[in-house]
């Protein structure tokens, strides 16, 4: 039996992604792999050039086609740069087990980014796919990688005597391995936030509507979006029927953030072809959109939360990007103020998150700005 998950995954981690490897990442894989202090202890062939990094990308992104694993670029959310790569490889189906790896361009050490992208990977392996057990192997002299995974809850099984040969001479490595019921430990270890981000279900739109209501009163009453601090949004006036239709809709995709039982916030969006007929002609004009299938183009419609809940907004946008990455979308777009009323702090929120301005467009007395991101 062999993995089955398609499309490839995609995940948002604040400041950097993990994302598909590309032909585009070749010069930028080998300008950071080759360096001796990034491959110190990584026991293998190292690429002499753009040629053999060629090769080597490519044989990690084949791995996820022939349903043996999964190899992730680490991207810059910004620029889009690869500075390093982490995946599991090897699986067997019958004992249920992957073998984890990763490596990082020098200049991003010591930010805690590996150790961000490893528990993203668990948690993909132990949520999405048949996985019993996650293997590494560290190179005995690698102190840092060690003390990571120890920190990181994994075991030290031994260490395997002359396990590999490399540049002449055969190394020891330390065996690691993190079990499923590790996870659960993990996620109760690191869990630091008080809300949980769920997709929305008919019992919640009555809160819903409560702070949909606030949002459009504050907007009619302040002539202002500065206030919604994650937002920038013009709010929809959904009704409870609306509501109702939204949440079952497969097209759509309706987030809540939770304190306990009380909805705090929410994110609203749904596939292009079901926005407003202006709202398509606007968006699906634009020529970096027009060579893109309207079945991949999700269009992010509003967000929105109660006074005085900071750092919800960032949470389900995040989570936004992941869910619709596994639906299968290339490309998600959304609508900001521009104009009476600049919001900056929009403008701001969503661009460090990776949308990208690419036009502006006229409606209803508004300049708005179209923002997209892409995958």
């Amino acid at each position: 039996m062999k993995l089955r998950y398609k499309p490839f995954p995609f995940f948002h981690l604040g400041n950097f992604v993990l994302r598909e490897q590309k032909e585009e990442d070749i010069a930028d894989f080998f300008s950071y792999y080759s360096n001796p202090e990034v491959h110190k202890y990584i026991l293998c062939y190292i690429p002499q050039n753009l040629e053999e990094a060629k090769l080597e990308l490519r044989y990690w992104q084949k791995i996820f086609y022939d349903e043996s694993g999964a190899y992730f670029a680490i991207a810059t959310t910004d620029t889009n740069t690869m500075i390093g790569s982490i995946g599991v490889n090897n699986y067997n189906s019958y004992h249920k087990r992957i073998e984890l790896s990763y490596d990082l361009c020098q200049n991003y050490w010591r930010k805690g980014i590996i150790s961000k992208a490893i528990k993203q990977i668990l948690h993909y392996v132990f949520t999405e796919l048949p996985v019993n057990r996650v293997e590494s192997w560290v190179d005995v002299e690698n102190i840092a990688s060690k003390n990571l995974l120890l920190k990181l809850g994994f075991t030290l099984e031994g260490r395997v005597r002359q396990h590999r040969f490399h540049q002449n001479k055969f190394h020891d490595v330390y065996y690691f391995s993190f079990l499923a019921e590790d996870f659960v430990n993990l996620i109760k270890k690191t869990k630091i936030m008080n809300h949980q981000i769920k997709q929305a279900t008919q019992q919640d739109i009555e809160q819903i509507l409560k702070i949909c209501s606030s949002n459009l009163y504050k907007n009619n009453k302040e002539q202002s979006m500065q206030k919604l601090e994650d937002s920038g949004f013009l709010i929809a006036e959904y009704t409870l029927h609306q509501w109702q239709e939204t949440i079952s809709d497969k097209d759509s995709l309706t987030l809540v953030c939770k304190e306990k039982d009380d909805v705090v916030g929410y994110l609203n969006g749904f596939n292009i072809k079901k926005a407003e007929i202006v709202v398509q002609n606007n968006i699906l004009s634009l020529p970096e959109l027009t060579d893109i299938n309207v079945e991949k183009i999700f269009y992010y419609r509003q967000i929105a939360k109660k006074p005085n809940t900071n750092n919800i907004g960032k949470d389900l946008v995040l989570t936004m990007i992941n869910e619709i990455s596994k639906r299968g979308y290339q490309t998600i777009v959304c609508q900001i103020i521009h104009a009476p009323i600049k919001n900056s702090i929009s403008i701001n929120f969503h661009t460090k998150l990776g949308f990208k301005c690419i036009a502006e467009t006229y409606e209803n007395n508004y300049l708005r700005g179209i923002y997209r991101f892409q995958y």
